[in-house]
């Protein structure tokens, strides 16, 4: 009770895990996708997506459209003298001008107020650029020196952010201070809030950052609409250094001034189009997504031949995701993490899926080698010396040695034929190197080396290969009997080897070897095995003397050979569209109902049976049918019809009934008239005259009787070799045979044949189906040469001793063609001539005789007599 308990819910837990076989699949795509995800956040945090990103973003934002500008450049020529400093404030605040900010600090007045102590607010009209110093024993920054600056103007960093791997791209809001962030001048000159953190530049090459000079200013060159609402950065004065940094702009070379790339950055603050990098988390989530998004697409494929493709354009996909967050959002994804998380999991994903596929088809190709092989050779090599020792019996081969290479790489012997281990020198390094050229060699070679004793026609093959290397030594007759031996033994030692390669190849690193061999090469291999076999199996099907027709259960035909596709050829039967009840209505002359209920019986019950079939081509069949059990598994059940020519049987029930009745004929007149003269012979009232004349009588009587059966004795003793037996037979058959399949090509040429045969035929002695044949091709000859509307003899007569058998018609040809046409050999007359030169020379075996006669325009003449004995 356990027990069965057990096995319920064993069958249970299966039948779960089959039906969540597709969901585990989908976990683990899922699970991998979020593995690669995690590996591509951690790699994000490296320097070479970082430095990818920041390529993509300046590829991105150096092609952006230009905006209107929001900052001006006041170039210096040198420095402004403090008294001058409130007349340019007062000419940026004529011309409306937001803000005005130096790059650099201006010169301070003594009189001013020190403002060091607590920055002033960004509202200022005024910002001016200082540099910052860490607080002494503090973890904060402070603005340098102790210079003092009037209470209108704003100090702020002028401090440029260090650079991404060489390229100035990025920028902070603020650094931080004593109680708050100190801005930086970018920032206090956009108008925004200090704060930690940074920002990416965008330094399009179409934005135009318009550049004046200090004295247009002060002499009032501008309109008050011309500047008005804009921010003027002034630049260091020209007598003072100022670096230059590389950039997305010129990111080869120092070509953009520290004023270029601030105003680059008041301008994208002020247009509030400052980018910034996605965060740890968020870089999380995108990853995931990516990963996510890739699997999801790999399972959603409808064939695996668009796995690149799909692929490729997931890609794409990405990169215009990434690209439109940029222009749009503002933000920089891990693009280049992204891509790499994608096209990992979609590698994985296909290497997943590639594996579960070769998994799969490696099972599959299991159990059709099994099925295929099971039995065979191939799964046991250690039988093969026991073949090969059978074969050297058979061949007939003086002397045979199979070698094995061992662990140690060395030969050894494993079994030999009329020879002994002492005769082979494996160990001599000439013989090693002749067998190490093996795995080359195409052909088998010269083995004179390894055994010298042999002789000059000894030779050595490889017959295995991979998993167990093993080479046959034989030795060959000499002379033209022993070189074809030898082709014999080539070709089978080159098809062994072969066959072994395709199984080691097929079996992959199942042997236990290290070395793995690829599903496609096993599934190539496989296949040859398989098609070797089935070609094997479809010639040995054609060699059958009966014609087999393989259907499935379905209705289908699964295979026929030669023989089948003939009769079913001659009776106009299509296999490829024929089921198994319709094959055996056209075969046979059950109904419908009967021929159903045949194949019902075979599909339900199995078994076979047999059912008399229709003559086709003069031709006597029993149709068998036979069918797997039905309990035998679905797939394994076959259907086989198997047409089996009875002809000969019939024909010989025939003549054995034929001569029976003849025997007893012949005998019976011949006992009754011996009867009767024993009769009167002893009736006392006979002269010794008439009894000597009735004594006589009985011993011509009883003479011509034994005289018979001598004769029928004859006929049933053996044959010479060659020769096609002969046996009373009734000519007349034979010959309306011959008239019934050469109807259809006289009616085509609208020819008539004047046939003139005996109501009653005795017995001729023939073979039948060589008569029949003869005069077939006989006719077929005649009535191709008449003219339509022609008429053909043909004449059948039994006189004494003699059947005659006469055919006349057609145009004719000159003799001597004729001649040769008859001595023609195959391919070079119609086939039809070669029919009739064999039909005479049988006729001449049976003791009888042939004449012919042509002529062009007289026509031709055959005539052929043979033998009678009733």
């Amino acid at each position: 009770m356990a027990s069965s308990k057990s096995s319920f819910w064993q069958k249970g837990w299966r039948k779960r895990l089959r039906s969540s076989r597709g969901l585990d699949v989908a976990l683990g795509d899922y699970v991998t996708a979020l593995v690669v995800a995690l590996a591509a956040a951690l790699l994000a945090q490296t320097p070479a997506p970082r430095m990818l990103d920041g390529l993509f973003f300046d590829s991105v934002t150096r092609f952006d459209a230009g905006r209107t500008p929001k900052v001006v450049i006041v170039d210096q020529t040198q420095a402004v003298p403090s008294g001058e400093s409130a007349a340019l404030e007062l000419a940026a605040e004529n011309l409306r001008i937001t803000r005005l900010c130096y790059r650099v600090a201006p010169e301070i007045s003594p009189n001013s107020v020190d403002i060091s102590a607590s920055a002033p607010g960004i509202s200022d009209t005024v910002v001016a650029g200082r540099d910052v110093e860490r607080i002494p024993a503090g973890n904060g920054w402070r603005f340098a020196g102790s210079s003092e600056f009037p209470a209108n103007i704003a100090a702020a960093n002028n401090r440029i952010a260090t650079p991404e791997y060489g390229v100035h791209r990025r920028q902070l809001f603020g650094q931080k201070g004593a109680s708050e962030p100190i801005p930086m001048l970018e920032t206090a000159c956009a108008g925004r809030q200090a704060a930690l953190g940074s920002y990416l530049v965008r330094m399009p090459r179409a934005q135009n950052i318009p550049r004046v000079t200090a004295g247009q200013l002060l002499s009032g060159e501008f309109q008050e609409s011309e500047l008005a609402g804009m921010i003027a950065l002034v630049a260091p004065p020209s007598d003072r250094t100022e670096p230059y940094f590389p950039t997305p702009l010129t990111p080869g070379a120092r070509g953009t001034s520290a004023t270029l790339f601030s105003a680059y950055a008041i301008q994208a603050l002020a247009d509030g189009r400052e980018v910034y990098r996605a965060g740890p988390w968020a870089s999380l989530m995108l990853l995931i997504v990516a990963a996510l998004s890739a699997a999801l697409l790999m399972r959603l494929l409808p064939s695996k031949r668009f796995a690149v493709l799909a692929a490729f354009g997931g890609l794409l996909l990405v990169t215009a995701a990434g690209w439109a967050v940029l222009q749009f959002v503002h933000a920089l994804m891990p693009i280049s993490a992204m891509l790499l998380a994608f096209a990992l999991t979609a590698a994985a994903l296909i290497l997943r899926h590639e594996r579960a596929q070769d998994r799969k088809l490696g099972q599959t190709l299991e159990r059709a080698i099994n099925l295929s092989f099971t039995r065979s050779v191939f799964y046991d090599h250690s039988r093969i010396p026991d073949y090969l020792l059978s074969l050297a019996r058979l061949l007939k081969l003086p002397k045979m040695a199979v070698l094995e290479r061992g662990a140690d790489t060395l030969w050894h012997v494993l079994a030999a034929h009329n020879a002994e281990n002492s005769e082979l020198a494996l160990t001599a390094p000439a013989a090693r190197r002749q067998l190490e050229k093996l795995q080359r060699a195409q052909k088998p070679l010269s083995a004179q080396i390894l055994a010298p004793e042999w002789g000059d026609t000894t030779r050595v093959a490889l017959v295995s290969s991979g998993d167990s290397e093993i080479a046959w030594v034989y030795d060959v007759l000499p002379g033209r009997k022993g070189a074809i031996t030898g082709r014999v033994v080539t070709a089978i030692a080159s098809s062994l080897r072969q066959m072994r390669n395709w199984q080691h190849s097929m079996l992959g690193n199942a042997d236990g070897k290290s070395r793995q061999i690829p599903i496609d090469a096993r599934v190539s291999s496989a296949a040859n095995l398989i098609t070797v076999q089935s070609e094997q199996i479809r010639q040995g099907l054609d060699a059958l003397d009966t014609a087999v027709l393989i259907f499935h259960p379905a209705g289908f035909a699964l295979q026929a050979n030669v023989r089948m596709a003939a009769l079913c050829e001659q009776i106009e039967l299509p296999l490829e569209r024929t089921s198994i009840a319709e094959a055996i209505l056209a075969l046979t002359e059950l109904t419908p109902e009967q021929a159903d209920s045949v194949v019902e019986r075979m599909l339900v019950r199995g078994g076979d049976m047999r059912v008399p079939m229709r003559d086709i081509a003069s031709r006597q069949y029993m149709l068998r049918i036979a069918a797997t059990p039905g309990r035998d598994e679905a797939w394994r059940r076959v259907v086989v019809l198997e047409a089996v020519d009875v002809s000969d049987l019939d024909q010989l029930a025939e003549l054995r009934q034929a001569v029976g009745v003849f025997i007893d004929r012949q005998l019976r007149n011949d006992l009754e008239a011996i009867t009767l003269g024993a009769t009167l012979a002893a009736d006392p009232r006979l002269k010794e005259g008439a009894l000597n004349r009735i004594i006589g009588r009985i011993k011509d009587v009883a003479a011509r009787a034994t005289g018979r059966l001598e004769e029928v004795a004859e006929l049933l003793g053996e044959l010479p070799p060659g020769l096609i037996p002969s046996y009373p037979i009734e000519a007349r058959n034979s010959v309306a045979q011959a008239l019934e399949r050469v109807s259809e090509l006289a009616d085509e040429m609208a020819v008539t044949i004047d046939a003139q045969l005996p109501g009653i035929s005795g017995f001729t002695i023939a073979e039948p189906f060589m008569l029949s044949d003869m005069v077939e091709a006989i006719l077929r000859l005649v009535i191709a040469d008449t003219a339509q509307g022609g008429t053909i003899t043909l004449l059948l007569e039994e006189v004494d001793n003699h059947t005659r058998i006469r055919i006349a018609g057609g145009f004719g040809m000159p003799f001597d063609r004729l001649v040769e046409a008859l001595d023609a050999r195959a391919g070079e007359v119609p086939s039809e001539f070669q029919i009739a030169a064999a039909g005479f020379a049988e006729v001449l075996a049976w003791q009888g005789s042939v004449s012919y006669w042509s002529a062009a325009g007289d026509g031709y003449k055959f005539n052929i007599q043979l033998r009678r004995i009733g």
